[in-house]
């Protein structure tokens, strides 16, 4: 039945949406089967609850899982399944159980293996063995906050599930969160795994881990645990301010990097730094991250010749970008590079709308000119002005020219690369990239007011 359903939506891709909302639609629709395709328990490729990146085996080989891929795919899974008890979701928890006592290269369970970033769909070989970038710090993090959320939602509507959420969810988080407090200050590599170093992505979902870690160790009994969690995450804080450049005027994603530090990441960082809750820095309305959405999206406005044409902005990584999904020629937008920059865009409004106000600065006023003119620093427009609705409004209609740039440049049978020519707008890269399905829900999520958690 799955197979039949797939097919018809594969079908109905074929045929050009008229509008953003019939396209979103069957393409969101689509994306969730396709992520489910490429998870093993669910009939795909491996007999494992592995995310496979996707199921390319060649050029690239992106037939691995992935800790941060992985966390931020199940994100989405147990946000859009209905509360209590998922059996994809606990299958994967009694993977993770498994592989972080798995010895890899970068260490043992105690001795740094959780940094590991990439592993084997079926853990025979228990890891991939080659030289890569690790290790990478995003994973642990991410994934600690993936479980908690299960986990706020599980206890919602079964309060019997306490035993488990203790004997078994609790170990892995308490495992992943203590990593973060000892390795976060250690350098990384990004989440594009090319610079070792100190990064802005890292550290937010770092911060966000162990501000939710709190409440959850003392839910466990474990207020050691949680003292701990309190002490770091407030070095964090204090930590991340450095990464705001008065002199650039943005938000770098590397410290001391020699690139320019406007990168895809920042905003990846901002939006899964935050959530729904939003935990008080960088969050997607914070006149510094608008400022930096917008000096990122400036940059490939001339780098790809498909934005001349495109009915919004197409953009990538980082505009320094060299990396073509085989070699290193040229660098190409990305999928879901394109539609963060949206989910970023509808959650600002979120929070505007949760606020009931929108503040203009000295620094964000161009931002918000564009969407209202005569918008001027130092003032605050009220929800129930018309100034704010121009304001909001504004900020969707532009969010949704990102969204209409992947649906523009998706394929015809509705299937998402890991990227799209930068001249010709051909899906590049690995083939059907989980992440990029993922990214797309949570944008459309965001688009229908509904955060992630």
């Amino acid at each position: 039945m799955l197979a039949i359903f797939a097919a018809a939506l594969s079908l109905l891709a074929c045929f050009p949406a008229t509008t953003l909302d019939a396209w979103l639609s069957v393409e969101t629709a689509l994306a969730s089967l396709k992520i489910k395709s490429n998870i093993g328990t669910t009939g795909g490729p491996v007999d494992s609850a592995a995310v496979l990146a996707s199921p390319s085996t060649a050029d690239p080989d992106y037939f691995y899982q992935w800790i941060r891929d992985s966390a931020i795919t199940y994100k989405v899974i147990i946000a859009q399944e209905p509360a209590g008890y998922n059996s994809l979701v606990q299958s994967w928890i009694a993977e993770m159980t498994k592989l972080q006592h798995v010895d890899n290269p970068s260490g043992g369970f105690d001795t740094g293996g959780l940094g590991e970033p990439k592993h084997s769909s079926t853990l025979l070989p228990p890891t991939f063995q080659g030289d890569w970038g690790r290790p990478q710090a995003d994973g642990p993090a991410l994934r600690a906050t993936a479980m908690i959320q299960y986990c706020q939602k599980y206890l919602k509507t079964d309060g019997s599930s306490k035993t488990y959420i203790s004997d078994t969810i609790w170990p892995i988080v308490k495992a992943d969160l203590h990593y973060v407090a000892t390795y976060w200050k250690s350098q990384s590599f990004d989440l594009w795994e090319e610079v070792k170093g100190t990064h802005f992505f890292t550290m937010m979902v770092q911060r966000r881990a162990l501000i939710e870690g709190i409440q959850f160790a003392k839910d466990n009994n474990d207020n050691s645990s949680a003292s701990i969690f309190t002490t770091i995450a407030a070095e964090m804080e204090d930590s991340l301010y450095s990464f705001w450049s008065s002199s650039k005027g943005y938000i770098i994603a590397t410290q001391n990097s020699s690139r320019s530090g406007l990168d895809c990441g920042t905003l990846l960082g901002s939006v899964h730094g935050n959530g729904r809750t939003g935990y008080g820095l960088f969050q997607p309305s914070d006149e510094k991250v608008l400022v930096t959405l917008q000096a990122f999206v400036d940059s490939f406005k001339h780098l790809y010749n498909i934005n001349a044409n495109a009915n919004g902005i197409a953009c990538g990584r980082y505009p320094e970008d060299v990396y073509d999904g085989i070699s290193k020629s040229r660098g190409n937008p990305w999928y879901l590079c394109t539609t963060i920059v949206a989910e970023s865009l509808y959650t600002a409004n979120f929070e505007f709308t949760k606020a009931k106000s929108v503040n203009v600065t000295a620094a964000n006023v161009k931002f918000f000119q564009q969407f209202f003119d005569k918008a001027e620093p130092g003032r605050s427009y009220s929800s129930d002005s018309q100034e704010f609705k121009h304001i909001v409004d504004g900020i969707s209609n532009y969010a949704d020219t990102f969204l209409d740039v992947v649906r523009q440049f998706s394929a015809r049978n509705g299937s998402l690369s890991e990227e799209f020519d930068r001249n010709t707008g051909e899906p590049r890269g690995a083939r059907d990239l989980t992440w990029s399905y993922a990214a797309l829900i949570s944008a459309k999520m965001a688009r229908d007011g509904m955060v992630l958690p």
